[in-house]
């Protein structure tokens, strides 16, 4: 049975989540992408705006604090972020936003600023299921200088959106990464880079973004396309597909081991499911993250942190001929939290035997429902389905 220290493992977007953190805590990355060629921006400001009235009759031009939208992006309550991105922009951000519905719409209009700063707000917003959207429109609370312009860590906060969009004159640019009062050393410049693709992997853009930045002058913007916005997705004009569509990754984690692992984003969290292997011996990891508290109950959090599943229901339909199977799983470990930062993250280890490994090797579709000891848990308790694409080359390489 595998102790619990060699369960406290990171990976996907809980990794993430965890080196955006250790590099918050090193001077050496505190503001690894100002851009000193721009005229300084007063710190990001949050605010609600109106939307204009659409009637026919009404004079849009009289009507200075409000925006219109692409309808596209939903008719969700309108929210400004505009200046430069700090490291704490996250959480003033998530403090202004805090009473708002998840179909909220964020306007971006940024130089850019801090580039962990930029991560962490993008995942704030993709975190709670907020769009984004770079208008071009005049608004007289925004400096002229940046009214229309993403650039920097603001290019990489747009990304948190679910759904994405640009007005067709709208600047956007990446530039590389670099710090403000010393270079970046290449062993930096190897932890940022790793970390960048991770995240559009997690945003669900591709990573030739990150090689355009990377390709990119030293102390030069690259404004990005429309033709390449739309290739890459960092305009999507949609929400996301399924995360079930979505290929299996190999991660190698510390220690040299190796995961093979999917993501499935849930209307209460995000699960994530991990495979290892010692030997002959076959492990899964299933890590739960949920987004909300619930309201409902007092204790809600308190029983999540402190009550593990009981079992877990592995289904599995393989391919064309060879039917389905079935099977429950018991616990190998605890109800483990992978990191002391992040509180609201769980995960726990079962034991995969080898006809499950086999079968794992041809099935097209995976399905897990946790078992809980809680009815205040239930909520967890419906199945979650996975994709299989590129699941039988990570087994092969564990």
């Amino acid at each position: 049975m595998p102790s619990e220290s060699d369960s406290r493992l990171g990976l996907s977007n809980w990794l993430l989540i965890v080196l955006l953190w250790c590099l918050s805590a090193q001077p050496g990355f505190t503001q690894s992408t100002h851009d000193n060629s721009n005229p300084t921006q007063e710190p990001m400001r949050v605010l609600l705006i109106e939307r204009c009235n659409p009637a026919p009759q009404a004079d849009t031009t009289l009507q200075k604090n409000c925006l219109e939208v692409p309808a596209q992006l939903g008719k969700g309550q309108l929210v400004l972020a505009y200046g430069q991105i700090e490291r704490d922009s996250a959480d003033v951000f998530a403090q202004a936003v805090s009473t708002l519905s998840p179909d909220a719409i964020v306007i971006l209009q940024s130089f850019g600023g801090d580039l962990v700063g930029g991560l962490r707000l993008g995942q704030v917003i993709r975190a709670k299921g907020m769009n984004t959207y770079l208008s071009t429109v005049s608004l007289p609370m925004v400096p002229e200088r940046i009214q229309g312009k993403c650039f920097s860590a603001c290019a990489y906060a747009f990304l948190g959106g679910v759904i994405r969009q640009i007005d067709t004159s709208g600047q956007y640019g990446v530039h590389q990464f670099r710090g403000t009062h010393q270079p970046v050393d290449p062993i930096q410049t190897q932890k940022l880079a790793a970390i960048l693709g991770r995240y559009m992997d997690s945003m669900g853009v591709n990573r030739q973004l990150l090689d355009r930045a990377l390709l990119t002058e030293p102390g030069k913007v690259i404004l990005i396309s429309k033709a390449q916005r739309d290739a890459w997705r960092v305009e999507n004009g949609e929400a996301q597909p399924a995360i079930t569509k979505n290929k299996w990754r190999m991660e190698v984690v510390p220690g040299g081991k190796r995961l093979a692992y999917a993501t499935q984003t849930l209307g209460q969290g995000n699960l994530t499911l991990a495979l290892d292997k010692r030997g002959v011996d076959t492990r899964l990891l299933v890590i739960l993250r949920p987004k909300t508290t619930n309201p409902n109950n007092a204790r809600w959090e308190e029983l999540f942190i402190t009550q593990k599943p009981v079992s877990a229901v592995l289904q599995l339909k393989l391919s064309e001929g060879l039917g389905s199977h079935s099977y429950t799983l018991s616990p190998l470990s605890s109800w483990l939290n992978p990191n002391p930062q992040s509180l609201g993250i769980r995960q726990i280890w079962y034991p995969i035997s080898n006809e499950i490994f086999v079968h794992l090797q041809k099935a097209q579709q995976i399905s897990i429902q946790l078992q809980w000891n809680q009815d205040v848990l239930r909520e967890f308790n419906e199945p979650v389905t996975f994709g299989t694409a590129g699941l039988a080359d990570t087994l092969l390489a564990l």
